[in-house]
């Protein structure tokens, strides 16, 4: 890969301040802090994933030209915009969110597209399980179907100029025609039956299995960053159209566009990694790659010349992407899960949001996290 200079950790930082809500389906602000799997920014506010909720969570800055931190927690539960998999006492089970990326029709009307990783999950061995209680566990696996799903929900910028989620709106291109809240559930099954991929789809994210991480959205492609599986170090990046199918009980549902084919698959030669996050930057995509397995290593910033456009399938080679960063990761903690770019008074700036993030981190008793902040080349 293009070699460019590199930098460990940031000296800058921005918090992420959440608060405790009402009802059942909300997480403790601590548990949110603690598990953010991704963020884009939308004016003055940052939109937060997390993958232990069945929420989306909008935070806002201090400062819109030069923000130390963002709060003022609002959180939107999913639900409520679109029909989940799960229905009745599980509809609030965790989607597993790993991607969120924000699609502007208008300067005030977009989409939130937000997926779920599509993975199964092998039971987690604790410190003082007895050996025959750890082996049930590690061969104990389970899909959550909530897990497994690609949505899309509109946003509009109010009176207070703060975006918000409706669950529609007027189409800016069209004013008698609306825009509507959707949720696609088929590409797991595509997925399946794909020559490359299908072998992996039953194996747990967590083993090499299937783990969508990454999502950006440019005009009508979405791409999917792959953390796993990984083919003798080739990591995937699909790219997928969606269409609608249908009404649900709430919102839409979406069904895959096939033209001819409904994914389109992209090799990156990563040097074993697997995709973490993804960004669309121009024509360019911009790639965080860290381990597929639950471990420390290696953690980089690519940026894949030309991918945000690309009329093909295609396999790139270490050679043809450029490093940004060398990000640094810490000892069973800081592993760099969550990018987005932001703009202010100090022109553009990428942060890094953390899984497991270190002790020194979190703040305030668990509610606030510390992002990392790096100039944007």
């Amino acid at each position: 890969m293009t070699q460019r200079p590199a930098a460990g950790r940031a000296g800058t930082t921005i918090a992420l301040r959440f608060s405790d809500g009402t009802g059942i389906w909300r997480k403790t602000a601590a548990e949110i802090a603690g598990s953010i799997s991704g963020l884009v920014q939308s004016g003055q506010c940052l939109w937060v994933a997390s993958d232990q909720t069945a929420s989306v969570e909008r935070l806002t800055a201090d400062d819109a030209d030069r923000p130390g931190e963002y709060a003022e927690h609002r959180s939107y539960r999913l639900g409520d915009f679109v029909t989940l998999p799960h229905t009745g006492d599980k509809a609030d089970t965790e989607i597993d969110l790993e991607g969120i990326d924000l699609q502007w029709l208008s300067p005030g009307t977009g989409y939130l597209w937000l997926v779920g990783s599509h993975s199964k999950a092998r039971k987690r061995v604790d410190e003082d399980d007895r050996p025959g209680k750890a082996l049930d566990k590690l061969q104990t696996v389970t899909l959550d179907e909530n897990r497994c799903v690609l949505l899309r929900i509109p946003v509009i910028v109010g009176a207070e100029r703060l975006p918000n989620l409706v669950p529609s709106c007027p189409d800016p291109a069209d004013a008698a025609m609306t825009i509507t809240a959707g949720r696609l559930t088929e590409l797991a099954t595509v997925i399946a039956q794909d020559e490359h991929l299908g072998p992996f789809a039953g194996l747990p994210g967590k083993d090499n299995g299937l783990d969508i991480e990454g999502l950006a959205v440019t005009g009508d492609r979405i791409y999917l960053g792959l953390r796993g599986p990984v083919l003798r170090s080739w990591a995937c990046v699909l790219e997928i159209g969606v269409e609608s199918a249908g009404g649900l009980t709430t919102g839409r549902a979406l069904k895959l566009r096939r033209n001819p084919d409904p994914l389109r698959k992209h090799f990156l030669d990563l040097g074993g990694l697997g995709v973490r996050d993804l960004i669309v930057d121009g024509d360019d995509l911009v790639v965080l790659a860290g381990p597929t397995m639950v471990l420390d290593g290696p953690t980089r910033l690519l940026r894949w010349p030309g991918g945000a456009k690309a009329d093909a399938a295609n396999l790139v080679r270490s050679g043809e992407l450029e490093l940004i960063y060398e990000l640094a990761y810490g000892n069973g903690n800081d592993h760099p899960e969550g990018i987005a770019t932001i703009s202010g008074a100090d022109g553009v700036r990428v942060v890094v949001a953390y899984d497991s993030p270190a002790p020194e981190r979190l703040q305030r008793g668990g509610d606030q996290v510390l992002t990392d902040v790096f100039p944007w080349p």
